[in-house]
């Protein structure tokens, strides 16, 4: 799978507290610190040699913590989830997908068999840390069909990540 999105899985997923997600939602200052751990683990990741790749990460980083502002601001508005979330998703989505054709050529590791396994196994760790701090986390006030619509809406996101990456394979 693509190094680009995989880094987008766990950062936003695995690697996002609850703690993280109070403090981007009562200040930006949260969602700074949000799309600094993006930056770190596309850098650990991508293992930029060159200019190019430092600038791209820095325009992911910078559009990710506007994305997720929007979405924050949304949601405080309006007040639903779900499409938040889905048009959040997506829209990181076509940033990774339109960077990923600016880069070139992918560290070697991402097309070995360990590259991999690696990148599958990190998606459905994020995938099931995701679902499960989403639904019963802080979804703890919630009822079953609000819980599986969350859970519905999650299967989507990933489903859109991995489709995108066969597609660009």
């Amino acid at each position: 799978m693509n190094p680009l999105f995989i880094s987008h899985l766990v950062a936003d997923f695995l690697l996002q507290t609850t703690r993280m997600v109070k403090w981007k939602m009562r200040r930006f200052t949260g969602v700074i610190a949000h799309s600094a751990v993006h930056a770190s683990i596309l850098a650990l990741f991508l293992m930029p040699r060159n200019l190019k790749t430092l600038g791209l990460i820095l325009i992911i980083t910078v559009t990710h913590c506007l994305i997720d502002q929007v979405k924050i601001l949304s949601q405080k508005r309006y007040g639903l989830f779900g499409p938040s979330f889905l048009l959040d998703q997506l829209a990181h989505l076509g940033v990774l997908v339109a960077t990923a054709f600016a880069i070139s050529n992918f560290p070697a590791i991402w097309k070995s068999e360990i590259g991999i396994l690696i990148a599958t196994l990190l998606a459905f760790l994020s995938f099931g840390v995701g679902t499960w701090h989403l639904t019963h986390i802080q979804g703890q006030k919630e009822n079953r069909q609000q819980k599986l619509t969350k859970a519905a809406i999650v299967a989507f996101t990933f489903f859109c990540y991995i489709a995108a990456a066969k597609i660009l394979a």
